[in-house]
């Protein structure tokens, strides 16, 4: 450690994940401004494409994941749409290494009947923090959840 700098281990959510050895990808939004009209919109987006989302508090701003499965066709359709929203928008892995601005996160239900979603994920986000929103899962499904883990350095 060198004054004030660590480096620490963070576990990041893939977006690609497989169900019955097919892909499907989850939509990520990672926006790093703490600025409330950017969230806003970016939720607008989820709820007009009807995407059900956890969102939740950064260093920086804001991550926001859906557990909705979608085709490849569909995941590459909507993110050229967010980079419209999103400067520097990235879009393949979100951390969900919890750390203090994590205790809670949020959950919207947008996803009315239209999308499957990973149960997978839905049961990993519930028993790794407090979900302030009910959570209704829509057409259920156990997808294989795929972790990146690597170093960078914190500062306090």
């Amino acid at each position: 450690m060198l004054g004030g700098v660590r480096e620490v281990e963070t576990t990041a959510l893939e977006a690609l994940t497989l169900l019955d050895s097919k892909p499907y990808f989850f939509l990520f939004s990672d926006i790093d401004t703490r600025e409330p009209s950017v969230l806003l919109s970016v939720l607008k987006f989820y709820r007009y494409n009807r995407l059900s989302c956890y969102f939740y508090n950064t260093n920086s701003g804001y991550h926001v994941m859906s557990p909705c499965l979608l085709t490849f066709r569909k995941w590459c359709f909507l993110t050229e749409r967010l980079r419209n929203l999103i400067p520097n928008y990235r879009f393949d892995a979100l951390r969900v290494t919890r750390r203090l601005d994590m205790n809670v996160i949020n959950y919207a239900y947008f996803n009315h009947k239209k999308f499957k979603e990973s149960r997978t994920l839905h049961n990993y986000m519930q028993n790794r923090f407090k979900i302030l929103d009910e959570v209704i899962p829509t057409k259920p499904r156990d997808s294989e959840l795929s972790f990146i883990k690597y170093h960078q350095l914190t500062f306090h």
